[in-house]
């Protein structure tokens, strides 16, 4: 057959030769072949022999490359997905970046369909969730004094963009195109949810893409972006227990207690409640002055464990003291202190709770020991009255002068 196709030339045993002996990779057949087949309209063909590159050479990035591409020029979109997700097999890191590109394509091709851009939010949170550290460029802070959102990278964000990865295809010398290195998956996940959140009427899908979007803002760093979005999904399906506390955990980051509070209130009264939330709903309501509430949670959360826990010896010594009952709360601070026997914050609360029953000498005591333990708070220190009858005599000038130096202006 090849010598009826090469009549004309002198060399044509050459050509035949060349062929039968192989001095060349028969790989190159099927990708000219499949190529051929494509230019020609036989897709069904072209499939074919580009699936039998990929059987043969699973490594190698070709055979895939060519048949998402046929797959995506047919119209057959789910199929093309999965053959880029395939191509994990030969390199998974490349893989994501092809199907970052993938939904961007999608994206382009049907702006408003809300499918495209929920994929490719899922894609990138994924992502993300699987490295919250990860990804430093993709990192932001709010700039001091202002409301000024900021990278932590140098230069600011970069869309993603398709560029020669230096590879040719055998049998048809195609230059091989590939999407750059992932980024910035946080901020390009929040954008697509954005946008698929326009065109979804599912409550549901609604609660979740808030939720990631909340989820994508912690993990960026900015906790109080978080806090609408979370709310609105808890608001869409009120029964997500995870979502509430994810709510709350915003809620405190922005000293928002008021409403953390409620939360805490609400997955009380759904049995929700986990542990280390029961010893913060116990703190909020001491200081709320919902003292009852705050007892009968420290002794629920008693029951829970055979054993005393340092956290709720300390809860219960701070309830006593807010109730006004300094006797009471001082033999919690005082086991609290036989755990950790360094802790300054606990020797002045007990330093109070002396001064409040009028013992000066243990007033005097104690206060000294937190100083030395490195209790600094100056301000404190100051401004609460419990120590007014105190700061006239020379002893107090002496323990607090190293907290309030001189100044040469």
């Amino acid at each position: 057959s090849l010598m009826k196709l090469f009549p004309a030339y002198d060399d044509q045993h050459c050509v035949v030769i060349y062929f039968r002996k192989s001095y060349y990779d028969r790989i190159e057949d099927r990708y000219y072949l499949g190529t051929a087949y494509e230019r020609w309209n036989h897709f069904e063909e072209a499939e074919k022999q580009f699936k039998l590159i990929i059987a043969d050479t699973p490594s190698h990035k070709g055979g895939y490359y060519k048949l998402w591409n046929l797959l995506e020029k047919t119209g057959r979109y789910k199929d093309a997905e999965d053959a880029v997700r395939n191509y994990s097999r030969a390199d998974p890191e490349q893989s994501n970046n092809e199907l970052n590109g993938f939904y961007r394509r999608m994206m382009d091709r049907f702006p408003e369909k809300a499918e495209w851009y929920y994929k490719a939010g899922n894609f990138l949170y994924q992502l993300a969730a699987a490295a919250p550290d990860d990804y430093p460029s993709d990192k932001k802070y709010i700039e001091a004094d202002t409301w000024l959102e900021k990278y932590a990278g140098k230069g600011g964000y970069t869309s993603p963009s398709v560029y020669p990865l230096g590879e040719y295809l055998p049998g048809t010398g195609e230059d091989v195109q590939g999407w750059s290195t992932i980024t910035f998956p946080r901020t390009d996940a929040i954008s697509f949810f954005q946008k698929a959140e326009k065109w979804v009427q599912e409550p549901e899908i609604l609660a979740e893409i808030n939720e990631k979007t909340g989820d994508l803002y912690v993990w960026q760093g900015l906790p109080g972006n978080a806090t609408p979005h979370y709310k609105q999904a808890v608001e869409l399906f009120p029964d997500n227990a995870n979502t509430r506390i994810k709510l709350l955990d915003t809620y405190v980051y922005g000293y928002r207690f008021k409403e953390a509070l409620e939360q805490l209130d609400s997955l009380q009264e759904r049995n929700e409640i986990n542990f280390p939330k029961m010893l913060q709903m116990a703190e909020y309501c001491a200081y709320a002055r919902r003292f009852p509430d705050a007892a009968s949670l420290l002794k629920t959360a008693e029951s829970i464990h055979p054993y005393r826990i340092p956290g709720i010896i300390n809860l219960n010594g701070r309830l006593k003291m807010l109730m006004k009952q300094p006797a009471a709360a001082v033999p919690f601070y005082s086991d609290y202190l036989k755990i950790y026997p360094d802790d300054a914050e606990s020797m002045y609360n007990l330093a109070k709770l002396h001064a409040q029953m009028g013992d000066i000498k243990g007033a005097w005591k104690w206060l000294e020991s937190s100083l030395q333990k490195g209790f600094r708070y100056g301000l404190v220190l100051r401004e609460e009255k419990i120590w007014d009858r105190y700061r006239p005599i020379p002893k107090w000038q002496q323990l607090s002068a190293p907290l309030f130096p001189a100044r040469n202006w």
